[in-house]
């Protein structure tokens, strides 16, 4: 189970595939790859993050990474297969950290006014 902090009990973080050459872990150099490759890579990381984001912070995930590549990419004409993959791994974790707090975030808040409604409710009723 997750982290429990002031009675409430964060989600356990989805399993995501381990063939995914994007989740390689933190200790592990990023996978080299070309600019060309970037896109594709994009996009498996969306898919293997969608089910446990949601649609719509996956989405938000995947432009925010696109956006950040292309602006890198731009700047760095001149990069190596091996900076462009460190760089792709350094933004998605980036993003995909992003969006997981926010997701634990708003969950919590929900789940507090969940919790307020069915008490005021009981209370109203007795």
């Amino acid at each position: 189970m997750g982290n429990t902090i002031s009675g409430y009990t964060s989600p356990t973080p989805p399993a995501a595939p381990a063939s995914s050459s994007a989740q390689a872990s933190a200790d592990q150099p990023a996978a080299p790859m070309s600019k060309d490759a970037v896109a594709g890579e994009i996009n498996k990381f969306f898919e293997s993050r969608k089910k446990g984001l949601g649609e719509g912070r996956a989405t938000h995930m995947r432009d925010e990474i696109k956006k950040d590549m292309e602006k890198w990419l731009a700047e760095n004409p001149n990069a190596s297969e091996q900076e462009i993959g460190d760089k792709f791994k350094e933004v998605s974790s980036k993003k995909y950290g992003y969006e997981f707090s926010n997701k634990l975030r708003d969950d919590a808040f929900v789940g507090k006014m969940k919790r307020r409604m069915k008490e005021l409710l009981s209370d109203r009723w007795e």
